[in-house]
Parts: C-alpha cells; structure tokens; sequence
C-alpha cells in the first residue's frame, strides 16, 4: 500500500512542476550573424616575367560566429568583375585555369569568394583575390612510328612520291584548349608562304598538284583538301617541314622541323612495287631483282613511254625504313598517282594485306595493276584482304600431304582468247624446287590465266615419287572493273621465276597491249 501512496504523490508532484511552466522562452532570440571568408592574401604583387601562369593554386576558408559553414560562392574573371554570375562549392581549395583574352599575353584576374552558412547568410564582404597572369607559349613536337615496327603501321620515308604525311601533338601548360591553331611552312620559315591548321588537327598530308608548283594539304580524316594551298615544295630535292603552334594569346611556339625526305617529282607512267629486302639469296634481293626487272620493262617499251618509277616498299636502313609512308591513306594517295603498277613480293599474305588498304584509288581511277608473290603453306586460306581482288581464297592443304613444285613443273595457259580475240599465252616452266604454294580459287567475275603442275607429298613418308595434284591448281586469274575498264592480275608464283625469261615477256607483253591496253612503241 505504501509503494502505491509514493506512486500518487509523484505524479501529482510531476504535474504541479508541468502547469507552472511558461510556453515561451525567457529574453530575446539574436538574429543569425552572417559568417566571414579568408583568403590566403588579398593580392599577388608580381610584373613581367615573374607573373603567374595561367594555372593558379587558390586556398580560402570560412568562420561562421554563430554555426557552420555551409559552401562557398565564388567568381573569377577579367577585372574589374561586372555582373559575372556566382558559382558555388564546398572545396577550400582549388586548382583554377584562367584563359586569357586572344591577344594580350598579360592580364589581371580577380577572384571572389564568399562563405553561405546553413541558413543562407552569405558574407557581405567577399573575400578577394588579385591574380596578376602571364600567357606561357605553346610547345609542339612531331610524331613518329617507332622504328623496326610492323609495314602495315607505316614509317617516315627518307625518299617518297610528292605525298607526304605528317602528324603532330601540341601542348601548352596553361591548358591544351588554348592552342588556336597551328601554322606550317616547307623549308623556309622566314617566308610569307604559311597555311593555318585548326587546333582539331594534329596530321595532315601534303599532295603535289599537278602543273600548279603547289601542294594540297588534307587535314585529319578529310578527303577533301583546304582551300589554301602550300607553296616551296622542291622536287628531286630534299623537303622538311616546319610547324609551329599559336594559342590564344598568339604566342607561338619555335619552330619544328620535321625529318628530311628526299621528293621525287614521279612522273613515270609505270610504277615498279619492289617489296623485297636485303637478301643475301639473289632471287630475293631488293637490287638484285630491281635492275633484272627495270631492263626487262625497259624491253617491253615502258622505259619509252613515261618511264618506270620504281618504289622499294619494304627496303631498310638498319632497322628503319626507307621508302614506306606514315600510313596508309599516304600510300594509297602515291598508288593514285599511276595508271600501272607491277607489284612484286616474297610474301603472299602481307602483299595482299597491304595492297588492300592502298590500291583502292588505283582501281577506282580504272587503272591496272599485277601482283605477283608466293602463296605458301603458311598462307592463310582467307582473309578480309581478298576481297577486292580476284580471289575468294587460297587453296587448302589436304591433311597429311604437302604441296611441291620442282624444276620440271609446268605453267600451262587456260585463256585461249581475251575480249573475243584470240591469243597465245606460252607455256613456261617454275624455277628451283619450291614446297608449299598455295594455288588460288577465284571470284566468280574473274579470269583464269594459268595453272601449275602441282606434286602431292606425303608428308609420313616423303620420298619420292610424287603424285600429280588432281585438284585445281589455278596459280594466276584477273578480274576487270566493266565501270572502268581497270583491271587487278594476281599470280601466286613469282614472276622471275618463270622460265624461260623471253616466255614470261612475251607473257607481260600481252597483258599489256591487250589487258592493259597499251600499244608497243
């Protein structure tokens, strides 16, 4: 009973303390007081070279009396500041990027920033910043492959057609954007020859127009030229380039020269394609076989109409390239430049790698183009690159066996006539033993020229004799463009080793008047 007497008087005390309290609270409230916002100083006293860059380092903080800080509103511009809109942040710091104004490389920048505190009260007297800046001039350096990488990459030639193809990377501390443009010349910087590159661009190809003593320049992916051309190319001469790059301010870089090459004027009617290298072996040597091909071409009349001009496309010095172009779009713009091109290689599969990102413009122009290369075992039965020329394939291997060619292997002709008109194609002989070539399947749209006797290997027991092939053993066909009249021969046997020589230029010789269509002189 007594616990529950002791429960009353508690509660009864409880409520006398409630109904005696007041429903407001004692004094005044004070109003919210606005916080205030520090930088680190309030100006930077430096001139001339001593200025800052364009990328400044900024600190600030905030004190609020009465609560916390919430953010920081803060603007920067030109001085003096008019009308320029806040932004805010919660950072104390920051890594802020001024540009300057196009013209003057000196300006004057103030930034101010205000501390808001959780209801909104902003400091009514912002903190300040004068930031005295200077423009730092652009850099701007060529770029290169490395050298010893992969032919379908592309190199920097030291000797070329009158296409050229440069790329470029710009830099400037106070921030990429700023570059506006670059400016090239050749060979002369002290010259009033220029043309302007927008800031988009970092490569362009430089194109010999024809009768004009100019050059068109191509920038990045474009096809169609500027419409300001380049003067102060020099043909059959040795050519470089100068670049320099112009930021806002319009402080340029020095200017950069780029690697020399020598310009050939490349006026040849026929184009000899030599994708050789320094063998030792003298049936695959680069000089070896060019001066056996350019007197055999010379026999055939081309020395006599336009002359031959001859590109060694693969051909070192130590571990760089010689002749072969920045990239593709280059090389396909100097195959455009001739009508006929012979292309002769050891290697199959690279040969119709890189003829199928560069004869386009060849072929579309209803030009007329041989190659000739050995299709080996190690050749692969398709590949993209056979689309646009007169394969679908290369013959498989049958399993276990091997394909062998000898000294007694036959190259028998399968075309007895040409547009309706008869003509003789001689039969010819393959030179040495060779084991694994490749015959070819044609497209349905071209041409069989010829066949070889192929032996059959087994590879478990290799000793002669050696069956026929009973399979097809196309080794050369050609498909003509009915649009242009261009055509694209391909041969999966080396032309200098078919024998006898005088067969295989009575062979050249037909395609040429008749394929060609180009009359002996």
């Amino acid at each position: 009973m007594w616990k529950r007497n002791l429960t009353l008087i508690g509660l009864g005390c409880l409520l006398q303390i409630l109904a005696s309290c007041r429903s407001e609270w004692m004094g005044n409230l004070l109003p919210n007081q606005a916080p205030e916002t520090y930088a680190v100083v309030d100006s930077i006293q430096r001139s001339g070279p001593y200025r800052l860059p364009t990328s400044v380092q900024l600190h600030w903080w905030g004190l609020d009396p009465d609560g916390v800080v919430d953010h920081y509103d803060f603007r920067v511009g030109l001085r003096p500041l008019v009308n320029q809109p806040w932004a805010w942040t919660r950072a104390n710091d920051t890594l802020v990027r001024l540009n300057l104004p196009a013209g003057p490389d000196t300006a004057d920048f103030e930034l101010q920033i205000r501390a808001v505190d959780l209801e909104g009260a902003a400091d009514p007297e912002p903190a300040r910043l004068i930031l005295p800046l200077r423009n730092t001039a652009p850099q701007v350096s060529f770029n290169y492959n490395p050298d010893g990488g992969s032919p379908l990459a592309g190199a920097f030639p030291l000797v070329s057609c009158p296409v050229l193809g440069y790329r470029w990377q710009g830099a400037d501390s106070d921030g990429d954007s700023t570059i506006l443009y670059y400016e090239i010349c050749l060979n002369d910087t002290l010259s009033n020859d220029t043309v302007r590159i927008h800031n988009a661009y970092t490569e362009c190809i430089l194109e010999w127009a024809n009768n004009s003593g100019l050059c068109q320049i191509y920038v990045g992916p474009n096809d169609l030229p500027l419409a300001k051309r380049l003067g102060g190319l020099l043909e059959n001469d040795t050519n470089r380039l100068y670049i320099r790059a112009v930021d806002q301010s319009l402080s340029a870089s020095p200017w950069v020269v780029s690697r020399p090459t020598m310009v050939k004027s490349c006026v040849a009617s026929l184009l000899l394609v030599n994708a050789y290298g320094n063998d030792p072996n003298p049936t695959l040597n680069v000089d070896t076989l060019s001066m056996r091909y350019k007197a055999w071409l010379d026999s055939l009349g081309f020395g006599g109409v336009g002359g031959v001009e001859e590109l060694r496309l693969f051909q070192k010095i130590g571990n760089r390239y010689t002749q072969l172009s920045i990239n593709n779009r280059v090389q396909a713009r100097i195959f455009g430049r001739f009508g006929r091109i012979l292309w002769i290689a050891p290697d199959f599969d690279l040969a119709m790698q890189f003829s199928s990102r560069t004869l386009g413009n060849v072929l579309a122009q209803g030009g007329h183009v041989f190659l000739a290369a050995k299709a080996e075992a190690g050749t692969p039965a398709w590949t993209p690159a056979y689309e646009s020329s007169p394969i679908d394939s290369v013959q498989e291997i049958p399993a276990g066996y091997s394909f062998l060619v000898t000294d007694t292997s036959s190259l028998l002709p399968l075309s007895g006539q040409w547009n309706g008109q008869p003509w003789t194609l001689p039969t010819m002989t393959h030179q040495g033993f060779s084991s694994g070539n490749r015959p070819l399947r044609l497209g349905a749209s071209s041409i069989p020229l010829y066949k070889i006797n192929l032996l059959l290997r087994d590879d478990n027991n290799p000793a002669p004799p050696f069956p026929l092939y009973n399979g097809s053993t196309v080794c050369m066909g050609v498909k003509v463009n009915p649009q242009t009249g261009g055509s694209y021969t391909l041969s999966s046997i080396e032309l200098h080793r078919m024998l006898p020589p005088s067969y295989m230029l009575q062979m050249l010789r037909l395609l040429k008047t008749r394929i060609w269509q180009w009359p002996n002189p």
